[in-house]
Order: structure tokens, then C-alpha cells, then sequence
């Protein structure tokens, strides 16, 4: 209720509120350059309708005593969400500002949520590129063929592409966060490498049967599970820690 008080009586001027560092080295902010630098700041914000009033740098609030910084505050005219898209959407052009010895980057609570998110997609698309080649090795030793160990791989992706659907359909409704697609890839990969496991445990008890029945010279044998069936239990939570392990990656919590 707060930040929707601010944004109709302050011009947007909420925590969602975008700031855009605006720094020189050499040239004051009265200078020229810096001044007609500002204007074009302005100017990005002004064409999309997410943003609210625009506040140029203010003496004795938002420009440093020596005069090199100044913030120009962008409002807020839109929900956190859309927020964070509005930056993704004009920190390139903001940041394409700055030369001739001045910087322009955009900050603010919306900038930084805009660069986490960033930071943990190429994070988990890293971990993606190491893992699944290490994972599909591991499997082949496992499961003896290739074939073998690429039907876990096929159900992970089935189950991928299911998950990654419903996310995308149930974000349309309420904000999904950031860290689903990672579980969604966690539990799928080892639900399918389960999966198969039980499989392979199935198709051994049945060959055990046979066997069995064919030593014993009887038409029928009672089924019976292999002895690898009772630690199923524990090899499954095995798999799944095993799984969770295998997509670590470097993923900073904070990002400035």
C-alpha cells in the first residue's frame, strides 16, 4: 500500500523507482556534456509508459558534494514485475550512453533484480553445459549401453517440456520464481534416472523368475523382486542428492 502511495502521489518515486548514476571523472554536472548526457537519459525513459516522472540530479540531495555524480530517479508507473522487465528492457541503451569519459548504468532496486535474474539464467545455463555430459557418462557405466542411459535423458526432457509449459502458463496468472525451472530440471532428471532404475530392477526380477523356474524344471514361478528391489528406497534418494549436487553452479545471490 505504501509503494502504491508513492507511485500516485510522488510520481512513482518508490523502492521500484529506477536511478541512473550519471558520474565524470573531469566534468562537473553543470557541464555541458553531462547536461545534454542527462537529457538523453531522459529521453529513454520518456517512450515507455512503465516509467513515471523523471527527476533530474538535485544539489544538496542527489549530487555529490565535489559535483562529479548525480542520480536522476525515473518513477515507477507499474508493478515490481513489470519493473524489472522495464529494465531489461532499457539498461543496454542506458549503459550505451556513457563514453567521453562519462558513466551512465542504471541501479535501484528493479536494476538489481533485473541483473540477478540475468546472472542465474547464464548460471543455470552453465551448469546445463557441465552437468548433462557428466550425468549422460555416469549412465552409460550404469546402465551398460547408451541406449540405455539415454532413456532418463529422453524422460527428463519429456518431463522438461511439460514443466517448462505450465510454468510459463501459470506465470500469466501469478509471478513464478526464479528458481522453479531449476527444481523443475533437478526433479525431473532424477525422476527419470528412478525411473529407468526401477525398470532395470523390474526386467532383472523377471529374468531372475525365469531362471528360476527353468532350475527348478516348473511351468510357473511365483515373481519374485531381485535383492538390488529392497534398496531401491535409498538408492533413489541417492540419485536425487546426486542430481541436486550435479546442478551447482556459481550463482550469486546479489548482484550489483
Amino acid at each position: 500500500q505504501v509503494r502504491e502511495l508513492a507511485q500516485q502521489h510522488f510520481g512513482g518515486n518508490s523502492s521500484a523507482a529506477v536511478q541512473v548514476v550519471v558520474h565524470s571523472d573531469t566534468a562537473s554536472i553543470d557541464d555541458p556534456t553531462v547536461q545534454q548526457r542527462l537529457i538523453d537519459v531522459t529521453a529513454v525513459f520518456d517512450g515507455d509508459t512503465r516509467f513515471g516522472a523523471v527527476i533530474a540530479p538535485q544539489p544538496g540531495m542527489t549530487i555529490s558534494p565535489d559535483g562529479h555524480t548525480g542520480i536522476l530517479i525515473a518513477g515507477a508507473n507499474a508493478d515490481t514485475d513489470d519493473m524489472v522487465k522495464a529494465v531489461d528492457d532499457v539498461k543496454d541503451e542506458l549503459t550505451a550512453l556513457s563514453g567521453d569519459g562519462i558513466e551512465v548504468y542504471p541501479t535501484g532496486s528493479s536494476a538489481l533484480w533485473s541483473d540477478f535474474n540475468k546472472a542465474n539464467h547464464d548460471a543455470m545455463i552453465q551448469a546445463e553445459l557441465f552437468s548433462w555430459p557428466v550425468t549422460l557418462a555416469i549412465m552409460v557405466l550404469a546402465f551398460g549401453s547408451l541406449v540405455a542411459a539415454g532413456l532418463p535423458l529422453l524422460l527428463t526432457v519429456a518431463g522438461l517440456v511439460a514443466s517448462a509449459g505450465g510454468l510459463v502458463l501459470l506465470n500469466e496468472v501469478t509471478p513464478i520464481s526464479v528458481w522453479a525451472m531449476n527444481f523443475a530440471m533437478m526433479f525431473a532428471l532424477a525422476l527419470g534416472i528412478d525411473y529407468e532404475m526401477a525398470g532395470k530392477d523390474l526386467i532383472d526380477s523377471v529374468k531372475l523368475s525365469s531362471e528360476i523356474a527353468k532350475a527348478l524344471g516348473a511351468e510357473k514361478a511365483s515373481p519374485r523382486p531381485s535383492a538390488t528391489a529392497d534398496a531401491e528406497p535409498l538408492r533413489s534418494s541417492i540419485r536425487a542428492r546426486r542430481s541436486s549436487v550435479a546442478k551447482l553452479a556459481p550463482s550469486p545471490m546479489y548482484c550489483a
